[in-house]
């Protein structure tokens, strides 16, 4: 299966890095899923999860919000402050 890169960064430090097989984020206009070679994008997030797969395993972790910038089969998530990221819940972190 195809991968991209995924990070997601908060103001103080980087939550993850690597490589994933798909993403779905709480996008503004709804949820949204990003494939690799998805077109680019710059789209605010609102509070709800970040869901990812890599190595064929879910993660999850709950946000209050943030941006997306999705380009060249790069994807990062900018979270809004260290506010943003909350607490994981048990099993997902």
């Amino acid at each position: 299966m195809q991968r991209f890169s995924f990070i997601i960064i908060s103001v103080s430090n980087t939550i993850f890095h690597g490589d994933v097989e798909k993403v779905i984020l709480p996008g503004v206009e709804g949820v949204m899923t990003l494939l690799p070679n998805h077109m680019s994008i710059i789209s605010e997030l609102t509070p709800g999860t970040v869901s990812f797969w890599s190595n064929d395993n879910e993660k999850n972790i709950p946000i209050s919000g943030g941006f997306v910038e999705m380009r060249n089969n790069k994807c990062t998530v900018y979270l809004k402050d260290d506010d943003g990221l909350l607490a994981p819940s048990p099993g997902n972190a």
